[in-house]
């Protein structure tokens, strides 16, 4: 989470306004905060003080005549900074006094009753006043959120842009993987109800849920009609439950503004048996090629120099099965998808296979000289997805 944190002041929407109102600033700045606090909150004891005692004061003076313990009590208000200092000095008094008046001690306590009150609340807000300097939850500017993409340049520009890209890419995608194996306890243990998070790392605390909780399920039917090579039994179905954009993902949104979000996820192998062909492409020296066919990739057939016939200009996935010297790399792993309300999907999955309102992805990994096979595919309830994985 490389985010710049927001400083100035704003509400954490998850209270009122009067409760959730914050300001953040710099760890440097809240020190002399928190010492600043603290001598105000001192002077303000005493300005409180210097008020209540001149209101007791003016309120008790007469011009009938009183006993000593009366007027040794207005002398104390007078003269006492602070109102622990008034306290003490009507200990003292009742002290002295216990003897010769029988009443002291309940006139003197009735007197103190508001300066006890007074001292307990400045006790109270020096204590309290920490929380000013609270470590908290604190406000992502947000600017830099999703994946890097290159920009529209051309040439080397072009070029040194997708390689920044993709090196950014692919660091965000490493603190992710190493995120989910220290936050997630036992995510893929189907005896478990429901997948939890690990408090026990500290890296685990920088989002306002440490795991996004889900539910994990065998004996699930096919996201793909009748293409998946497995028995329902072993199809994995992934549930998060219904996620609240706030209190979940964080987005600190007042409750009017508020989504529930529910990702549903049915993963399994899909065959190859009537959907895989071979052929033979003189581009880049590729050679004998397979083909894989479960809808139309429009990235694919042009790459090989092979468009033009069928089943070619429909393959999903088409790859060298020989060694080359081409500039194809040792290792391939093709991720297209399908999207029922989207115009930028790059894939068209045949009928055939295609539950409808559903997003699709599919994921297939590739070795030279060995046959690319699909592993998984993917395919959640509204909004449903497919992936193969």
């Amino acid at each position: 989470m490389s985010q710049q944190v927001y400083t100035g002041r704003w509400i954490d929407q998850s209270y009122n306004s009067i409760i959730g109102d914050r300001i953040t600033i710099a760890t440097t700045h809240g020190r002399y905060l928190i010492a600043f606090v603290a001598t105000f909150d001192l002077w303000v004891g005493f300005a409180a003080w210097s008020l209540l005692a001149f209101i007791i004061h003016q309120y008790r003076s007469t011009r009938e005549a009183r006993d000593a313990l009366f007027h040794q009590s207005q002398v104390a208000l007078r003269n006492s900074a602070t109102a622990t200092n008034f306290l003490t000095a009507t200990v003292t008094i009742a002290w002295a006094w216990r003897k010769k008046s029988c009443h002291a001690v309940a006139r003197l306590f009735l007197l103190a009753i508001g300066p006890i009150l007074l001292s307990l609340a400045f006790a109270a807000a020096g204590i309290f006043s920490a929380r000013i300097a609270s470590t908290g939850d604190v406000l992502l500017v947000g600017g830099d959120c999703g994946l890097n993409q290159s920009n529209n340049g051309t040439g080397a520009e072009q070029l040194v842009a997708e390689l920044v890209s993709d090196f950014e890419n692919g660091v965000q995608m490493s603190l992710s993987n190493a995120y989910a194996s220290q936050c997630y306890v036992n995510p893929l243990d189907l005896d478990l109800e429901q997948v939890t998070a690990d408090p026990s790392h500290l890296s685990c605390n920088g989002y306002s849920t440490a795991a996004l909780n889900y539910t994990a399920s065998m004996n699930n039917a096919c996201p793909f009609q009748e293409a998946c090579s497995v028995p329902e039994s072993e199809i994995l179905r992934l549930d998060t439950g219904y996620l609240d954009s706030h209190h979940d993902l964080g987005l600190n949104q007042p409750q009017k503004n508020r989504v529930s979000f529910r990702k549903i996820s049915t993963c399994s192998p899909l065959k190859t048996e009537g959907y895989s062909s071979n052929t033979f492409s003189e581009v880049d020296g590729f050679g004998n090629v397979s083909v894989y066919s479960y809808g139309a990739n429009q990235y694919q057939p042009t790459r090989f120099g092979i468009t033009g016939s069928l089943p070619y200009d429909n393959a999903t996935f088409i790859y060298g099965a020989d060694s080359y010297t081409g500039s194809q790399s040792a290792y391939y792993l093709m991720y297209v998808m399908q999207h029922p309300l989207s115009t930028t999907t790059n894939i068209s999955l045949k009928d055939s296979l295609e539950p409808p309102k559903r997003k699709h992805r599919l994921a297939i990994p590739a070795l030279p000289k060995y046959n690319a096979r699909p592993l998984e595919a993917n395919v959640p309830d509204l909004p449903r997805e497919s992936r193969l994985l």
